[in-house]
């Protein structure tokens, strides 16, 4: 998918932040964090998202994400394929603003609290 320069460095810091350094790039134009801990999650979410990014669609059965091929030299049949993916994208996005309501409240999770539940 399409990140901006600013979007990426706050993947690194918070992989350098709260994954132990560890970033991956998937073969679906993803970025995969590992060993965040279920404490950390809020401020995770919270630094994707004041960079305008998320993590909606990272697991489970829905569509995920829609790719298509760099066109790095302006060809316009791609920027045709680059149109069509990025109306797909843009139509299959969800529109529940669940994940805002759970992740982006302001609230910290308190950790202690969840697991003597």
């Amino acid at each position: 998918g399409r990140m901006t320069p600013e979007q990426y460095l706050m993947y690194d810091k918070l992989a350098s932040q709260y994954g132990h350094g560890s970033i991956r790039l998937t073969t679906r134009q993803t970025i995969q964090f590992h060993w965040i801990s279920k404490g950390d999650l809020k401020p995770v979410f919270k630094g994707l998202d004041d960079v305008l990014s998320e993590s909606k669609g990272a697991c489970g059965d829905i569509v995920r994400n829609v790719t298509c091929v760099p066109n790095v030299f302006n060809d316009p049949f791609l920027v045709e394929v680059e149109k069509t993916a990025k109306s797909l994208s843009d139509h299959f996005r969800s529109s529940a603003n669940a994940y805002n309501e759970i992740w982006l409240d302001g609230k910290q999770v308190n950790v202690d609290e969840e697991r003597e539940s």
